[in-house]
């Protein structure tokens, strides 16, 4: 049903564009419906080799000619290939209409290999775009692409700090691309990352097997959060900033560290279901089953219908129990009596 509904969708902004060919708006929205159509052809097809893949050959081969080019296309994309034609010629007609349409500048830049002056038409392509929008995270990171795959480090540093800045999205995409080589100060040096977005990196690097690299920003992550708590937060920055750091103890596999934080915030947050849930759940780890068992009945009183939840507050009360002395013995009695 939502293949079926996004069909119909694409067909209906297609069906618009041909009704009003002069609105430069529907055009690129018939151009990017040619985009998706063609991704999603690609990815059924024999050869299932993605945009950005295909791209990134063109880039590297050495054609004898542009049929040469077309003639390789045709082989990985087979039919498909006339779908980025179409993109191509709705994206130039949208233009054409109005040539202060920013992202069919990036989208042009993005299908600039299927021709032979590539490099130079990506170049025009962003340097019109960042014209037009210069701080739109999205066009600085394609701006920053460009200038990488042209070996301008530097110039896609640049680019690229604006969009780890503003952008959740291309944070992590930037983070995920470079933890494989870079290091946390290289981060530090040219992107300027704070708050988050050093978890961002952690994670990054975590994913990337460098698990060294990953606890240094961890330790940045929480020496940051908990100097930011001094500050005046709102009771909604201050409960996230708690969390992060819990979620870096954790990361760091060291729970125990977040206890007394987590117990310092219910004095400010008495009603935070996060922070009992997040309290709950560590004292469990650390078999301090007494107290746990209090926040996590308190969290599931609230949520009856979380199953996990649930189970961890049983589990949690079970093992209270058994700590605590049977009902109807007296644990002071002189047992040699």
């Amino acid at each position: 049903e939502r293949i079926a509904a996004q069909h119909e969708k694409r067909q209906a902004v297609l069906r618009a564009s041909f009704l009003d060919p002069h609105n430069s708006r529907l055009l690129e929205s018939a151009a990017k419906a040619y985009l998706e159509w063609f991704h999603l052809r690609q990815e059924k097809s024999e050869n299932s080799i993605p945009l950005n893949h295909l791209r990134d050959a063109v880039r590297t081969a050495d054609f004898e000619s542009l049929e040469a080019l077309h003639e390789w296309l045709r082989r990985c994309a087979g039919k498909n290939l006339k779908l980025l034609s179409k993109a191509t010629k709705t994206f130039q007609r949208a233009l054409q209409q109005s040539p202060l349409r920013a992202d069919s500048y990036v989208y042009l830049s993005d299908l600039a290999f299927m021709n032979r002056e590539a490099i130079r038409l990506e170049s025009a392509y962003l340097k019109q775009a960042l014209t037009l929008r210069p701080y739109d995270p999205e066009i600085r990171f394609a701006g920053g692409r460009h200038a990488m795959e042209n070996g301008e480090l530097e110039r896609a540093m640049e680019s690229w700090r604006v969009a780890f800045e503003h952008s959740k999205r291309r944070r992590e995409v930037i983070a995920n691309l470079l933890a494989g080589a870079a290091t946390p100060d290289f981060f530090f040096e040219n992107l300027k990352p704070t708050g988050k977005s050093i978890a961002v990196l952690a994670q990054a690097f975590t994913t990337a097997g460098r698990t060294h690299e990953a606890r240094q920003m961890w330790v940045r992550f929480v020496l940051e959060e908990r100097q930011r708590l001094q500050g005046s937060l709102s009771e909604v920055e201050y409960e996230s900033a708690v969390l992060g750091i819990h979620d870096a103890d954790l990361a760091l596999e060291e729970p125990e560290a977040s206890v007394p934080l987590l117990s310092q915030a219910l004095e400010r947050l008495p009603y935070s279901f996060p922070i009992h849930q997040a309290l709950g759940m560590t004292l469990s780890s650390l078999n301090e089953f007494s107290e746990s068992a209090e926040h996590l009945q308190w969290c599931a009183s609230r949520r009856p219908d979380d199953a996990a939840l649930q189970r961890a507050t049983a589990h949690a009360v079970k093992e209270r129990l058994k700590t605590q002395p049977t009902i109807g013995t007296n644990p002071h009695r002189d047992i040699a009596q």
